[in-house]
């Protein structure tokens, strides 16, 4: 028995594409199933008896119906309309119509579906295109876009500007514009490159400065153009960077000839202070040994010409020593000096000028121990510079104060203070000018100004500061800053129960990041234990690098270097093939006992705090060798 076929009516009730039946006639809606109901927000069978054109709105969907009923027929194929719905809203759709003669009527059926997203996205990327369009004219570099080939795709206005394409060029093809490009640059075969590396890495994003034969400079940029995550061209920028290479040529010609010009200066200074100091040098030694056969007038007069030559002789001295550090070859020798004695030494120097000119000094009482790093000459040098000038320019009966104390930043600060005339902000601005003797041009006091300017650059050299602060008929208060340092270590005589320890030599590997805490060892051991071969590292990897390659009976490591920190030290020195089973000893600054019970804890052979304790340490090495040598039965 046939299955009989549901009933049209069912079928296009159940179809998901919006439907309509037009009769071609009347164009009354004689059919609309849920779909278009839904679509139009239309209640249920509302839109039966309705003419199409209250639901079709737009202009060539009126000429259409109105060809319909003057008989003409027609089918569309997936056109564009706007659909009124039920609020009055208009909904973007593509519609299909289709002709059908049915028991002598015409009617049609019009098929359609929303596109009101389709469409909006459509504007939206229309849009981006124009905003894109818009950024793409208005950038100051050019913009060459071109597929895997190299084929041009695309370019703006300023590529064709700053390459000088002209009109009847870009009219061409890809090839021409690309051979006068070619034709451009100063060197062809750079081009040739970049574009087989566009060709052979095309995911890879390159930069060039490419020259042109005009003299003109482009900085090039080329990244890959994606599309869903795959490559299919490249967009390559040019920015003209003419003016900022002048700029660089310009300031390299300006620093040599300026490098030049002080290099020449500095030459001058160091060949004129040499030439004079050589015959100087000899009319002060004849006029040591004429004054010592002299009578008393002649003794006088040669007196006069020691004492003239000796201040030439300090004006000559300065001015080299100014011009050693200008061409870069003064030579510092920095130590750790005490404070107290040098500053002792110097007040010693000045305190005849001090009493020729009737002035005081005042010195607190300096505590011991505040030691710097610095040059012993120089630092003399400096503080006699700023105390004699603190002594030259006061006024009568006036004082001078020396202090020293911290700054607060790990340095010593010695502070010089005196009660003279002072200066105002725009003579503080030239102070330490060389040759600039600030509001003493026309005094009676003897100088060339070049004592702080040099003072200065030595202050520098140590790695310190110095400052100045002043009020006029008030005085000046002048201060250095130089990195504190401790004491350098002193090794005690060799303690007697010490000086015949085990005789069997033994591999010391120590691992320290300060040089002179290696330095410190390696004189202890040389004078102590000669038998014993000590090697060096910095860093824990020197050290462990160091440790596989010589295998030595002993570590000392200490727990603070640059890259590690830590008991955990200890496991990547266990991770090592060699340092397994190697004995390690602790070296630390922090004495706490909880500390160095967790060093023993987590498997150190030993713990010595620093400063160290040479006795003690040399019994602790000398243990953790002794039972080393026992557990191998040695």
């Amino acid at each position: 028995m046939a299955i009989a076929a549901p009933p049209a009516e069912l079928l296009l009730a159940a179809c998901t594409e919006s439907l309509l039946l037009v009769h071609g006639r009347t164009l009354e809606i004689v059919y609309a199933n849920p779909a278009i109901s839904l679509m139009l927000h239309y209640p249920a069978e509302a839109l039966a008896g309705l003419r199409i054109t209250e639901i079709e709105s737009g202009l060539s969907e009126l000429f259409y119906w109105e060809e319909v009923a003057a008989g003409e027929f027609r089918n569309i194929d997936a056109m564009r309309s706007e659909y009124r719905r039920h609020d009055g809203s208009l909904l973007q759709v593509e519609r299909s119509v289709r002709h059908i003669d049915w028991q002598g009527q015409p009617f049609l059926l019009i098929s359609s579906r929303d596109i009101s997203n389709i469409v909006l996205q459509e504007q939206l990327s229309s849009r981006s295109a124009a905003l894109f369009a818009t950024i793409l004219e208005s950038t100051v570099d050019g913009i060459l876009v071109t597929n895997l080939e190299g084929r041009i795709e695309h370019f703006n206005r300023r590529f064709a500007e700053l390459w000088q394409l002209s009109d009847l060029l870009l009219q061409g093809n890809s090839q021409q514009i690309r051979a006068s490009l070619h034709a451009q640059v100063a060197n062809p075969q750079e081009v040739l490159l970049w574009e087989q590396c566009l060709r052979d890495f095309p995911a890879q994003e390159f930069r060039m400065s490419c020259p042109l034969r005009d003299g003109r400079v482009f900085e090039v940029s080329s990244r890959p153009q994606l599309l869903q995550e795959r490559v299919i061209g490249h967009v390559t920028s040019f920015h003209d960077i003419t003016r900022l290479k002048q700029n660089e040529a310009a300031l390299l010609e300006a620093r040599d000839q300026a490098q030049a010009a002080s290099k020449a200066k500095s030459d001058f200074l160091s060949h004129m202070s040499h030439e004079l100091r050589t015959p100087l040098n000899a009319i002060l030694g004849f006029a040591h040994l004429l004054r010592e056969d002299a009578d008393d007038s002649s003794r006088e007069m040669l007196g006069h010409i020691l004492t003239a030559g000796q201040h030439l002789l300090g004006l000559i001295n300065e001015v080299l020593d100014l011009a050693s550090i200008e061409a870069g070859r003064l030579q510092l020798h920095c130590e750790s000096i005490e404070l107290g004695p040098v500053i002792s030494d110097c007040l010693t120097l000045v305190k005849p000028l001090a009493a020729a000119r009737d002035i005081r000094l005042q010195i607190p009482s300096l505590p011991s121990g505040q030691r710097v790093q610095a040059d012993p000459k120089r630092l003399r040098q400096m503080l006699i510079n700023l105390l004699s000038n603190a002594v030259k320019y006061n006024r009568p009966q006036g004082s001078v104060t020396i202090a020293v104390g911290p700054n607060g930043q790990g340095m010593w600060r010695i502070t010089v203070s005196d009660t003279g005339r002072g200066m105002n902000e725009e003579e503080l601005s030239r102070l330490f000018q060389p040759f600039s003797r600030v509001g003493r041009q026309q005094s009676e006091i003897e100088g060339t100004g070049i004592g702080l300017a040099f003072t200065r650059k030595l202050v520098m050299l140590m790695h310190g500061a110095i400052g100045v602060s002043s009020e006029p008929d008030i005085g000046s208060r002048f201060w250095i800053d130089l990195p504190a340092c401790s004491a350098p270590a002193t090794l005690p005589p060799r303690p007697p129960e010490l000086a015949s320890p085990a005789s069997q030599s033994a591999t010391l590997l120590y691992i320290e990041d300060d040089e002179l805490n290696q330095r410190v060892l390696q004189s202890i051991l040389a004078r102590q234990r000669p038998q014993y071969c000590l090697l060096l590292a910095g860093t824990l990897q020197d050290g462990l690098l160091l440790l596989e390659q010589s295998q030595p009976d002993l570590v000392l490591l200490d727990l603070h270097l640059p890259d590690a920190q830590g008991l955990e030290m200890l496991q990547r020195v266990r991770s090592t093939s060699a340092g397994r089973t190697t004995p390690v000893l602790a070296l630390s600054g922090d004495l706490d006992i909880d500390t160095a019970a967790a060093a023993l804890e987590a498997g150190f052979g030993g713990y010595l705090g620093k400063p160290l304790e040479i006795d003690k340490a040399l019994a602790s090495i000398d243990d953790m060798l002794a039972a080393l040598r026992l557990s191998r039965g040695g």
